[in-house]
């Protein structure tokens, strides 16, 4: 993996950020629907903040280049 993100231009330890953000997302969109709640605009406010939507798509990438 750490050659991976090499190839990309990322530092290694700044995977863990991307998977936080990633994480942090899902478990605001799981409260958000245990809680009935409406998190469509958390949602797109989320992927509007370039940082987070960057860190995310990021880490998306990096797992399904890793796919067997």
């Amino acid at each position: 993996m750490n050659n991976l993100l090499n190839a990309m231009g990322h530092d290694p330890e700044v995977y863990e950020d991307f998977v936080e953000e990633t994480l942090g997302l899902l478990e605001r969109t799981r409260v958000d629907m245990d809680m009935m709640k409406d998190n469509e605009r958390m949602l797109l406010a989320s992927f509007n903040d370039a940082g987070i939507a960057g860190a995310v798509i990021t880490h998306f990438r990096v797992c399904v280049i890793n796919l067997p």
